[in-house]
């Protein structure tokens, strides 16, 4: 990979910003693909990099303020603050001699996350993004997951542990970040930075990169039914590792004028089938049927039983970035559901649970679905979780069938409600999305722990999943006539 040219960018307040400009071999102006990271740009010569030079891209990486070799301090995560300084760099990029005057946005997971609320703002420039595996609710999302603190040791990863960090930056972006853990409740510091409360905004095409094994796989496919311009969504068999350099090259080719949709599939959605091992195009009309498996027994969750270690991950390394504990805990108790027969289970199942809780004050509830086939070892397909006090639900926010069952559920995160003592009550959690063939003679597995979180004798207290418990999922009988394999 080429060495870059380090440019200075005046903010419109005189901070000083570092940009790394790569160009390609030919010399003339082209598009510019951006991305903009608080990680130090350091690009991976075995990133999508290379691929956006060869396809003849100009390539610019941004330290985002206070980070790396950019000027001011760093004012906690997607700050409005942030977000000027990408629109003023857009301008100036579409004016600079190397560039052909458009703009794409480039980048996962943070380097994702800041390109909605980027274009959100509608800089001239810029002609379509593409977001990887990204969060879209600051606290839904990243740091309150099912109510749960998680990524709980971002700030200190990102500018403690990384070289070439600031320390002008440490201490206020370590004071942000705990205060935003420390959060009981959903609010004004978390929406403002919240890509779904301005995804309405964006009038470009967006392309969404998502993997069924990554932790932000649900705020992908929400993102993907949000946006109102052109769109399309590719969520393959990966981790928080998602790269498809392919599929994002004729993507920038098409949006920037320089080529038609050619070489990859134009589908709008298009799902890995895990257990098939192919892909298969879909239509964003195209829904499933909500299929409801009762859990077949009382469940009795106590914090002194043994642990069941999990089924095995495949991409268990990368599910670590970010300190998401995703697939990392054990399991307490696990039954077999009845499976709806031969099909796909595509999008985000829906536990629907009466719970009896004795002894915790409050706790937190994991909920784990897998697939144990005839001569193969079980596979771990979903999960999700809950803090009980955070079980309120949105009800004009989440989805319902005409039955009355939740096919999507969004929580409040208000008022935390203490769990009732004695008293049988509901709570409804939401697995991330998935896409699996259910084979004839397989068999669905739920696991379930539980943790207490206060109360008196932790030890003590159980969780009682009751009868009338069922596990809602979303599925097809036959799949997509137009199957297009890898």
């Amino acid at each position: 990979m080429s060495t870059p040219t380090i440019a200075r960018f005046s903010a419109n307040d005189g901070t000083e910003l570092a940009l790394y400009i790569y160009r390609p071999g030919h010399g003339r102006p082209a598009p510019v693909a951006l991305s903009m990271t608080p990680y130090t740009a350091t690009p991976d010569a075995d990133s999508f990099i290379p691929a956006l030079l060869s396809a003849g891209y100009v390539f610019v990486a941004m330290d985002v303020r206070g980070t790396g070799c950019s000027g001011g301090e760093f004012l906690g995560p997607l700050s409005p603050r942030e977000i000027d300084d990408a629109v003023e760099v857009i301008d100036w990029l579409a004016e600079q001699e190397f560039c052909d005057g458009q703009v794409a946005l480039v980048g996962p997971s943070y380097l994702g996350a800041n390109q909605f609320l980027v274009a959100a703002r509608q800089p001239q420039a810029l002609r379509c993004i593409a977001p990887a595996v990204a969060p879209i609710d600051f606290y839904r999302d990243w740091t309150h997951r099912g109510g749960i603190p998680s990524h709980q040791n971002w700030a200190a990863d990102t500018f403690l542990a990384r070289p070439n960090q600031p320390s002008r930056s440490q201490g206020p972006a370590l004071a942000f970040y705990n205060a935003a853990m420390l959060a009981v409740e959903d609010g004004p510091l978390f929406r403002e930075r919240s890509p779904e409360e301005f995804i309405h905004d964006i009038r470009v095409p967006v392309f969404l990169i998502g993997g069924l094994h990554d932790f932000f796989r649900g705020a992908t496919l929400r993102a993907f039914e949000s946006v109102r311009t052109p769109k399309k969504l590719l969520m393959g068999p990966w981790g928080h590792g998602a790269s498809a350099p392919q599929e994002l090259i004729a993507w920038l080719d098409h949006w920037t004028g320089r080529a038609q949709l050619t070489g990859v599939s134009d589908s709008q959605m298009r799902w890995w089938i895990l257990g098939r091992e192919e892909w298969i195009d879909y239509d964003p009309d195209e829904t499933s049927e909500v299929v409801s498996a009762p859990l077949p027994e009382e469940i009795v969750v106590c914090n002194g039983d043994p642990l069941i270690q999990p089924p095995a991950s495949p991409t268990t390394d990368e599910d670590l970035a970010g300190g998401s504990g995703l697939h990392l805990w054990a399991e307490r108790q696990r039954v077999v559901i009845d499976t709806p027969g031969h099909g796909v289970v595509r999008g985000c199942p829906v536990a629907e649970l009466s719970l009896r809780v004795d002894g915790w004050a409050d706790a937190d509830l994991y909920i784990r679905l897998s697939v144990a086939e005839k001569d193969s070892p079980t596979r771990q397909l979903t999960e999700g979780r809950l803090r009980l006090s955070q079980r309120a639900i949105d009800t004009e926010r989440s989805i319902f069938d005409e039955r009355g069952r939740l096919k999507r559920v969004v929580l409040t995160h208000k008022d935390p409600s203490p769990v009732p003592f004695h008293t049988d009550f509901k709570v409804a959690i939401e697995l991330l999305p998935t896409c699996f063939e259910l084979a004839e003679g397989s068999q669905l597995v739920v696991g379930f722990d539980s943790t207490p979180v206060g109360g008196l004798m932790p030890n003590e207290g159980e969780l009682r999943i009751l009868p009338g418990s069922s596990v809602h999922l979303p599925f097809a009988v036959t799949l997509h006539s137009d199957a297009i394999k890898s």
